[in-house]
C-alpha cells in the first residue's frame, strides 16, 4: 500500500480527501441546477398532461393504483377457477403472464 501511495504521489492521510480533489468531484451545484431544470420541464408537462403527470408521481412514490385490490382479486379468482395441477414452471409462467395486468406499475405493463 505504501508503494502505491508513493507511486501515485498520494500524501493525504488514509480516508482523507484533499480539498482540490473534493472540489473537483463536488457536483452538488450542477445537480441543483439540473434538478431545477427538470422540475421546470415537469411543471410544463403537468400543465399539458395532468393525468399522466399524476400517474408518474404515483408510480415514483411507489403507490399502488386505486383499483389494485380489485385487479389482484380477479387474478386470484381466475387461478382458483382452474384447480388442475400444473408443473411449477407452468404455474410460474401463469403468474408472470398475469402480473402486468394485476400490477400496472411493472415495467412490462402499459400505463393505465
Amino acid at each position: 500500500m505504501a508503494a502505491t501511495r508513493e507511486a501515485l504521489g498520494w500524501t493525504a492521510a488514509p480516508f482523507e480527501v484533499p480539498e482540490h480533489l473534493r472540489a473537483a468531484w463536488d457536483a452538488r451545484e450542477r445537480g441543483r441546477a439540473a434538478e431545477a431544470a427538470w422540475r421546470e420541464r415537469f411543471e410544463a408537462y403537468r400543465a399539458q398532461y395532468p393525468l399522466e403527470a399524476a400517474e408518474f408521481e404515483r408510480r415514483m412514490a411507489g403507490l399502488l393504483s386505486t383499483d389494485y385490490r380489485d385487479r389482484i382479486a380477479a387474478v386470484f379468482e381466475t387461478v382458483a377457477a382452474r384447480p388442475e395441477a400444473v408443473a411449477t414452471r407452468k404455474a410460474s409462467q401463469n403468474a408472470l403472464d398475469s402480473s402486468p395486468r394485476s400490477r400496472p406499475s411493472s415495467s412490462a405493463a402499459a400505463p393505465t
